[in-house]
């Protein structure tokens, strides 16, 4: 499955993002579920419905997140590569109460 080149390209068009990351976390009834974190433009208003809708026209119904998080930016080390763990563990339970 390749759910995050698939929703990186649908996301290429997307003026208001900037980079993003996408996860699969635990959930309740799917047992996993995939999250998107993204990090919006300054000054863009951007809310989870608009980005839902965009990647439901754009992807499959199960590459399509079941969430979306806005993050300030996303943890890097010191030489710029992405910190996969720390985002892991920061969205471990975001399907919590879902």
């Amino acid at each position: 499955m390749r759910t995050e080149r698939d929703l990186i390209g649908c996301h290429m068009p997307f003026p208001a993002l900037r980079p993003m990351r996408v996860q699969m976390r635990p959930h309740p009834y799917w047992v996993e579920a995939v999250v998107a974190i993204v990090v919006p433009k300054p000054g863009q208003a951007l809310d989870e419905a608009t980005v839902l809708a965009h990647c439901a026209v754009h992807l499959a119904g199960f590459k399509t997140p079941k969430k979306v998080v806005f993050a300030e930016t996303l943890p890097k080390n010191p030489s710029g590569k992405l910190l996969k763990r720390t985002l892991r563990q920061a969205y471990d339970g975001v399907f919590i109460g879902a």
